[in-house]
């Protein structure tokens, strides 16, 4: 059956079209495959070689997120590179008309392949790609990188708390153990945790139910609150601008709630059994790996083992001692002079 998402007259307005940029430090333009229309903005630098594009999490979130809202991580970056803001087909402010079949990981991948061939067309060859996917975005860029002929394209890989295992849930119930019990000790919201701790020894972690999965990760999310009341997480986000966020730039809620809703929900059965840990050993280009000390949606063991197994001669990890599962967010400045150091070494 085919499903509309809602065309945002305002929005589409507001989008160029596919053709050469006007103004050259903004740009904005949209993606139209396979019956999606998914807009892209193009920010910052515009004496730069690199582009960022940054592959935002989810699955059903929104590029601008880390843009308009998380505006001192944006403009940081902006300042050295152009940087890429693209909702995903179903995601965010995206529209369209196609089947919620084809909200599938091959699909996104495909969609990926073509932002990465449109940059290159409207920028020229002789730009740098440099992909950064976060949470789902991980999953995402993972999947896109293992095709030798995609992988051509790019000149780094940066994955933050990126799920290239998508439910791991054997290492976020040793995340929650561990954590759980530090926190315990230390006389941190005792009862919060342990019912945590309680709930993940009913759950079987290599074949849980449907209801568990979701529990779990609704968990990982509420814990991030009670590690920032013990300090344990840091809230260092620069400057942030929620206001514009909602209600000034190019995003609508209603629009992106809607979107986030089906999305998950039709990529749901595809993504608990996606597992790319054996696979990784095609990784050959320069990859980062950035991961928040308390992650408990995408643990940290996961992120140990994505770098572990990556095949690229150049790799590198960074763990944030304070941040969750977004450390761009818990200790905005450091994270970002550890992107910079790592693409301007390239």
């Amino acid at each position: 059956m085919k499903q509309t998402f809602i065309l945002a007259l305002a929005l589409m307005l507001s989008l160029a079209s596919c053709q050469k940029e006007t103004n050259p430090s903004t740009d904005q333009f949209t993606l139209r495959n396979k019956g999606a229309d998914m807009p892209v903005w193009v920010e910052g630098n515009p004496e730069s070689k690199v582009l960022l594009v940054i592959i935002h999490g989810g699955p059903g979130g929104d590029g601008q997120i880390y843009n308009t809202y998380l505006k001192g991580f944006s403009q940081a970056l902006e300042l050295d590179y152009r940087v890429v803001y693209w909702d995903q087909r179903g995601s965010g402010n995206s529209a369209g008309h196609f089947d919620l079949a084809d909200l599938t990981v091959a699909t996104y991948v495909d969609d990926l392949d073509k932002l990465v061939d449109l940059l290159h067309f409207r920028y020229g060859d002789d730009k740098s790609i440099v992909l950064m996917g976060h949470s789902w975005g991980g999953t995402l860029g993972t999947a896109y990188l293992l095709d030798p002929v995609r992988q051509a394209k790019i000149a780094s890989w940066i994955e933050v708390d990126g799920a290239h295992n998508f439910l791991g849930m054997p290492e976020i119930i040793r995340a929650f153990d561990q954590i759980g019990n530090e926190q315990i000790q230390a006389g941190q919201s005792v009862d919060r945790w342990q019912n945590y701790l309680d709930y993940c020894q009913t759950i079987d972690s290599l074949n849980p139910s449907d209801k568990a999965i979701s529990q779990v990760n609704a968990f990982g999310f509420e814990a991030e609150s009670l590690l920032s009341a013990a300090g344990a997480i840091v809230q260092e986000t620069g400057e942030l601008a929620p206001f514009k966020h909602q209600f000034r730039g190019s995003f609508s809620s209603p629009i992106a709630k809607l979107n986030s809703s089906q999305t998950n929900f039709a990529l749901f059965e595809e993504l608990k059994g996606t597992n790319y840990t054996s696979d990784l050993g095609a990784l050959q280009l320069p990859s980062l790996f950035l991961w928040g000390k308390y992650d408990l949606v995408v643990p940290l063991e996961l992120g140990l083992q994505a770098h572990a197994q990556c095949g690229s001669s150049k790799k590198s990890m960074r763990i944030f001692e304070h941040s969750g599962h977004s450390p761009m967010s818990n200790e905005m400045e450091a994270f970002v002079q550890e992107v910079k150091s790592w693409i301007n070494r390239l």
